[in-house]
């Protein structure tokens, strides 16, 4: 029998008071939120209520919206001080139709809870307290329209024009008020993204998988029908304690969706796969499956595999101006493996001692030198030409060049043609997303490419070299020279002298 409670139990509880609340089901119906909530709103209403800051990244079609609003919606109804609360979406109309949950929410209250209210398109005004529910798109500023905000709700955040920019000026204009972000996975590297896999910064993140959700299930077939799971099925009921209803809801999702990387992008399973499947990601997860991780320090220059007579190499170079800004990179690819055999990074030495240092490393490799020719290009080409360096090529960069060497790039990772890379260019090639206007894709906010344009550039050059010859067919080949001379160990690579 369930139990009744007080008035005063009620306003201040908010899960009893959300529960009370009437919602839109996904048929149509007007219900009581508390006939559907599940134990996932139920987590979301108390950490709301505990922490100032909360992120949510979630799957599709989850109610998750909803529970922030209903929560929003009992803070300002229930004080008797004058608050303010705002839903926040990229467009007014959008941020208008989230507020009609609001309005919903007040309409259909029983009758002891009920008080007089003016309503308008963009807000609801609660006379007694002055209090308001408000709508607003992101590219409003509260200060333009004369608000004090208690508490934001920013919806599908990770898709705002300039996410970045508009949580900052929020943060400044709420100051100690209340702000949840919730959104679906844009891209590697966006605003949500660096939120939730940031450590100590001050924000509760809540990730909610599609499993999560009770209505993600679908009963099994009786008898002969009853399916059989493939390996990678298994291995997800597995990892992620999935029954055989939820597999069987995943599999028929999948089968309606017909693409399996769009169902994980809409339905993630863990806060990695729903930023390897985003929309807006140049690579996804599939490009970097069969790739090894090799981990690097920090140093300027680190070196992943030695030198070998048996492998080609060639340096691809992108240049920066060597004052805090871009980095100045160059990449020493392997032919055999097409994967980084060394890698010189910096951003704060000189472009003289950067072009020096990129010479020594190539010498040691015996490497061609590719680099950008474009902005500090040159200056990068005139110190080696006052050194005599004469084997290099200069990749001219436009529009129609940068994307074919980008395009070259993703097929030899579909194609699996990439051994190896190191962990600080993989997260470059994660954050690079698409260019809404049919351009090279580039560098999320808040990350870099130059690791991923030297890749580039060098293995655009690398693609002409013919694969060194097998050892016996080697061996057969030069059992009729004169031997040569050994040589010699590789010297300590030097950035502000070349040595000749």
């Amino acid at each position: 029998m369930r139990k009744k409670h007080s008035l005063d139990e009620v306003l201040s509880d908010p899960v009893l008071f959300i529960a009370r609340l009437k919602i839109k089901d996904k048929d149509g119906n007007i219900v009581p939120f508390g006939e559907v909530m599940t134990q996932e709103q139920i987590h979301i209403i108390k950490a709301l209520d505990k922490y100032d800051r909360v992120a949510i990244v979630k799957a599709r079609q989850m109610g998750i919206t909803t529970v922030v609003r209903a929560y929003m919606f009992w803070k300002i109804y229930t004080s008797h001080l004058t608050l303010n609360s705002v839903v926040v979406s990229n467009k007014q109309t959008s941020a208008n139709e989230l507020l009609k949950i609001d309005k919903r929410f007040f309409e259909t209250l029983p009758a002891p809870l009920r008080r007089d209210a003016s309503k308008r398109q963009d807000r609801i005004t609660f006379e007694s307290t002055e209090s308001s529910c408000l709508a607003m798109s992101a590219q409003s500023d509260a200060s333009d329209r004369g608000y004090t905000l208690n508490f934001v709700h920013a919806s599908e955040f990770a898709f705002y024009d300039n996410p970045s920019e508009w949580l900052a000026s929020t943060i400044a204009s709420v100051n100690k008020g209340k702000i949840v972000l919730e959104s679906t996975a844009n891209h590697f590297g966006d605003a949500l993204h660096k939120i939730a896999t940031a450590k100590d910064d001050g924000w509760h993140t809540i990730f909610l998988p599609w499993s999560t959700f009770p209505q993600y299930r679908k009963p099994l077939y009786n008898g002969p029908k009853r399916p059989v799971w493939s390996s990678e099925e298994a291995e997800l009921g597995k990892k992620y304690k999935l029954d055989d209803q939820q597999l069987f809801w995943r599999r028929k999702k999948i089968e309606e969706i017909k693409d399996e990387r769009l169902f994980k992008r809409e339905y993630p399973l863990s806060i990695e796969e729903a930023y390897a499947m985003a929309d807006d990601n140049y690579f996804c997860d599939s490009h970097f499956e069969h790739l090894d991780i090799v981990k690097i320090g920090g140093g300027t220059v680190e070196t992943i595999m030695p030198y070998s007579t048996k492998d080609q190499f060639i340096m691809g170079v992108d240049i920066g101006g060597g004052t805090g800004g871009d980095y100045s990179v160059g990449v020493v690819l392997s032919k055999l493996t097409s994967s980084p055999a060394a890698i010189i990074s910096s951003n704060n030495i000189s472009i003289h001692d950067f072009t020096v240092a990129c010479m020594n490393l190539a010498k040691r490799y015996k490497a061609m030198i590719a680099f950008e020719e474009n902005n500090h290009g040159h200056a990068f080409k005139e110190v080696l030409h006052s050194n005599s360096w004469n084997n290099y090529r200069a990749f001219k960069t436009t529009a129609k060049s940068k994307i074919t060497a980008y395009q070259l790039l993703r097929t030899y990772l579909e194609e699996a043609m990439i051994n190896f890379v190191d962990d600080k260019t993989l997260a470059e090639l994660r954050s690079l997303v698409k260019s809404p206007k049919g351009l090279a894709p580039n560098a999320a906010d808040g990350f870099h490419d130059d690791r991923c344009m030297a890749y580039a550039i060098g293995l655009y050059y690398l693609k002409d070299y013919e694969m060194p010859l097998p050892d016996f067919e080697r061996w057969t080949r030069e059992a009729t020279r004169p031997k040569r001379r050994q040589i010699g160990a590789a010297h300590p690579l030097k950035i502000g002298n070349f040595r000749k």
